[in-house]
């Protein structure tokens, strides 16, 4: 997603990083935005231990898109096959 900016803005580009709270978005300006994991936790107890353990795993937690299970079957997704 963020490689396009890479090729425009070099080390100034937005990219994903791993840090001590998990899969996080450097904005490419020295700050760090939300880790991954918080919007991947939907439905969960904030206030677990558990949760925040989840929320740490970043992407390792996502469900498939249902894209992806669209293309296993031989479907047109947005005109890819």
């Amino acid at each position: 997603m963020f490689a396009p900016l890479a090729g425009r803005l070099g080390s100034a580009a937005p990219r994903i990083v791993h840090t001590d709270m998990g899969d996080q978005l450097d904005r490419g300006n020295g700050t760090l935005g939300l880790p991954i994991g918080g919007f991947l936790i939907a439905g969960m107890d904030l206030a677990s231990d558990e949760t925040r353990a989840q929320t740490r795993r970043g992407y390792a937690i996502a469900r498939p898109r249902q894209g992806d299970g669209l293309r296993r079957a031989g479907h047109a997704v947005h005109g890819a096959t």
